[in-house]
This record gives C-alpha cells, sequence and structure tokens, in this order.
C-alpha cells in the first residue's frame, strides 16, 4: 500500500504490492505523484482555467479508461488541495528541516 495519504494505489511507495520480477507474469500497478505547478505571477483567472480544465480532465471517462489500461491509480488532488498542502510544507519548523536533512544526506 502506498504511503501517500491521498492514493490508493497497491505496491506503490511503501511496497506491499506485486511488481519488479515475481515470476507471476501480471503487471505491477505504477504509482506516481505528479504535482504539477505554474510560475509565480499567473493571473488568477489563468491559474482558474489551467485549475478547471485538470479537474475536467481527470472527470473525463476517456482518460480514465486509458489510465486503466496502463494500469495507472488516478486519484488525483485538486490545484486547490495542492496548494494548501503546500503552504503548510512552508510552515514546517526550521529545525525539523536540519533534522531531515541530517538523515536524508549520506554521511
Amino acid at each position: 500500500m502506498c504511503a501517500c495519504a491521498s492514493c490508493s494505489a497497491e505496491g506503490g511507495a511503501a511496497g506491499g504490492g506485486g511488481g519488479g520480477g515475481g515470476g507471476s507474469g501480471s503487471l505491477a500497478r505504477t504509482h506516481t505523484r505528479i504535482v504539477r505547478v505554474v510560475a509565480p505571477g499567473v493571473p488568477p483567472a489563468r491559474l482558474e482555467i489551467l485549475r478547471r480544465a485538470f479537474d475536467a480532465t481527470m472527470k473525463d471517462p476517456e482518460f480514465l479508461a486509458e489510465a486503466r489500461k496502463m494500469l495507472l491509480d488516478s486519484d488525483p488532488t485538486t490545484g486547490e488541495e495542492t496548494q494548501k498542502i503546500i503552504a503548510k510544507l512552508y510552515q514546517t519548523p526550521p529545525e525539523v528541516v536540519e533534522r531531515a536533512k541530517k538523515l536524508l544526506t549520506p554521511q
């Protein structure tokens, strides 16, 4: 099961699913979380158009059918939700960031 809070992919980042030469002959489900961003200063009206187009694509039956054929899960996060997540990340205390850097930096 994936560690992503908003993802239902099996065999994702946290392991637990099949894939990678297990010999079963079945394809593993692919898990990818892609964040789409635009440059700062994009006019609000244009940002709204981009967000609504993305939301519509994520609900489009043809798109979803194609994603299923490719064994891709579709559990999108809206632009507004993503913006809230990023804003919360920027509120991470500096001492937590430094500790994470130490833990993630090869010694």
